[in-house]
């Protein structure tokens, strides 16, 4: 076999690792009992140093350098925190997670691959994740469920919140795809968006109305047709009324319910749940616990130590803003979100560039959902990143190419 036609035999068979991995990870989840994601991962990783070191040059961009500082700045945080096998656990987990994006973005500036690839990779892992729900609980058992106050589909397989959300994601990007390139794509969505509700997930449902909104609001525009405008915003606003048709009609009463208290809890009036009361408190003592560390915070990983004295036991504080203050304190909050907020920006800067509608609505999803979860060492979060930088990069047409054999800048 010539080596034009192997090389590009490897880079299929780096992309079909690639979804596997993200496959599996949406499946099975990214925690310590669940190794198996990682398999496909180690694989691409193995083959793409292999490549670097062939070449004797990387790609990369100044975002991952950035994350590299973050990393950093949790490092330092190891020398103060309490239980310090915990933090440098979590200091490593980022690195690996960095590390790992850093080579899949080779990759994709390797191969030209674009945001669409990520995108579509995300697709793919959502449908799957889909009909693996299907088969777990069958139609009758998911019926069943729905019918059930209290019951959440999805938490027999994962966190529910994160399945919910994942769900919520793949709906979105099935219409985005749809809005801007096959009607086809419609139809992806209808079953994540069900499944994502029976998860009674409020960050989904949330999640689902504002990411429909912002890619109304940024769908990239050719010449204007009214016709044409129309028929792209009806469906949007068709699946959010239908949503609420069916949470109205009490379809899915576990949502209602948790609806209703955490409406409760945003007017003051009515029950709140134990769930969102303890969320509150988490919040309240992890600012609390800022403001007596603001620079370096208790050390990353160790917010365990905060939320054993809210509620007595050691668990995350369920916000990523307040997690990260009290953990990394100040800066390392600042230089995290900083990738963020930059990228969004530059996407709506550059929002008449293909795909830059689908990359504003990830991170102001990120950005705004964040508040009611910890995200920044979850698996999938990366690969959003990845999806900006790559936005980012291919825009401009820019990304530091250094070569190995003599450390130079070479672009």
């Amino acid at each position: 076999m010539k080596n034009g036609n192997l090389s590009v035999l490897f880079e299929k068979i780096q992309y079909i690792l690639l979804l596997l991995y993200v496959v599996l990870m949406y499946i099975l989840g990214g925690s310590d009992e669940f190794r198996i994601p990682y398999i496909p991962l180690l694989f691409f990783i193995v083959i793409e140093m292999i490549v670097i070191i062939k070449t004797k040059t990387i790609k990369i961009s100044r975002y991952l350098l950035i994350l590299f500082l973050f990393i950093i700045i949790c490092l330092c945080t190891c020398l103060w925190a309490q239980d310090k096998n915990l933090a440098i656990t979590r200091v490593v987990t980022l690195l690996l997670l960095v590390f790992s994006s850093a080579l899949i973005f080779n990759y994709c500036k390797r191969t030209k691959k674009n945001v669409g690839d990520i995108l579509m990779i995300l697709l793919i892992s959502g449908v799957c994740l889909t009909l693996y729900m299907i088969c777990y609980y069958g139609v009758s058992g998911l019926i069943t469920k729905l019918g059930t106050e209290l019951s959440r589909v999805g938490g027999e397989i994962n966190n529910v919140n994160t399945i919910g959300m994942e769900l919520a994601m793949t709906a979105l990007i099935a219409i985005y795809f749809g809005m801007n390139n096959n009607k086809k794509f419609y139809l992806l969505a209808a079953l994540p968006i069900i499944l994502a509700l029976s998860t009674a997930s409020k960050k989904a449902i949330i999640g689902i109305v504002l990411g429909l909104i912002v890619l109304i609001v940024f769908k990239k525009r050719g010449s204007f047709s009214v016709l044409d405008t129309i028929k792209r915003i009806v469906l949007p606003i068709v699946v959010i009324i239908i949503m609420a048709f069916m949470i109205q009609t009490n379809i899915f009463p576990t949502l209602t319910r948790r609806l209703e208290t955490f409406s409760s809890s945003l007017t003051g009036e009515g029950k709140t749940d134990l769930s969102t009361e303890e969320r509150n408190s988490f919040i309240e003592y992890g600012f609390a616990s800022f403001l007596e560390n603001p620079i370096g915070g208790v050390g990353v990983g160790n917010s365990g130590q905060i939320t054993m004295e809210a509620v007595g036991r050691s668990t995350y504080l369920h916000n990523n803003y307040i997690e990260l203050l009290a953990t990394t304190g100040l800066f390392g909050t600042i230089i995290y979100y900083y990738v963020f907020v930059s990228m969004l920006f530059f996407a709506i800067k550059n929002r008449k560039v293909e795909y830059a509608s689908a990359i504003i609505m990830i991170f102001i999803l990120c950005l705004t959902l964040d508040w009611g979860m910890v995200s920044y060492y979850n698996k999938i979060t990366y690969i959003y990143i990845l999806a900006g930088i790559l936005f980012y990069s291919n825009t401009l047409d820019k990304s530091m190419v250094y070569n190995l054999e003599d450390g130079e800048n070479i672009k």
